[in-house]
């Protein structure tokens, strides 16, 4: 089971724009920085820039502290996320208050449940994903590490989605679907046949892009 944020020891956030101030807004404790590739150009928060993930030299990795993800790339928030933990960090879950998580689903850590989301019975998500604002993950569902489920998608009973993937903001995939690795399901699809890896699916019903 994940490992949720601790009032009583720092936090620092992954990331400094537009997803980790969504990630802000749902925390009870407030990151005091941030790591990134560079300083953000915007720093609403008010937060000190602590560098780059990679840097073993870093001093938070020697304090007692704690990691959340705030990047909504699919492929840039896995390698910061990895790169915290092969530095010894630990990276933990935030879930907003508002979200609904059954009792028996499983989140894994680095991953955020979002404003009014749902994860139903059994559900099962990997590590360092992102179930957006009223997504719904129903019973049974499995979301593999480092999948992004947008804003309104509905995963019905059963679904299983590969790591890497993106289901569109207003999605809707049948349940028993299968979808492989680093998939892009476009905004507004309604997925009813096993997607394979690496392909990109749009429309209703949805069908291969062909690029």
């Amino acid at each position: 089971m994940f490992q949720a944020v601790l009032k009583d020891k720092p936090v620092y956030i992954l990331g400094n724009s537009g997803h980790a101030w969504v990630v802000i807004d749902s925390m009870s404790v407030k990151p005091v920085g941030y790591l990134s590739m560079g300083v953000a150009e915007q720093n609403p928060y008010s937060l000190e820039y602590m560098g780059i993930e990679t840097d073993v030299d870093l001093p938070v990795w020697s304090e007692d502290c704690q990691f959340v993800a705030g990047i909504g790339n699919n492929r840039v928030r896995r390698l910061a996320a990895n790169a915290v933990r092969a530095n010894g960090g630990v990276m933990t879950t935030v879930i907003d208050a508002s979200a609904r998580v059954s009792s028996s689903a499983t989140i894994s850590g680095g991953s955020y449940i979002g404003i009014g989301a749902r994860i139903n019975a059994f559900a099962r998500i990997g590590e360092d994903c992102i179930i957006n604002t009223n997504a719904i993950v129903e019973h049974e569902c499995e979301v593999g590490d480092g999948s992004h489920i947008a804003p309104a998608a509905v995963l019905l009973g059963a679904v299983r989605v590969g790591a890497g993937t993106m289901i569109g903001a207003n999605s809707v995939v049948k349940e028993g679907v299968r979808i492989g690795n680093d998939v892009q399901i476009g905004a507004g699809s309604v997925v009813l046949e096993n997607v394979p890896d690496g392909e990109t699916w749009v429309g209703n019903p949805a069908r291969k892009l062909n690029k």
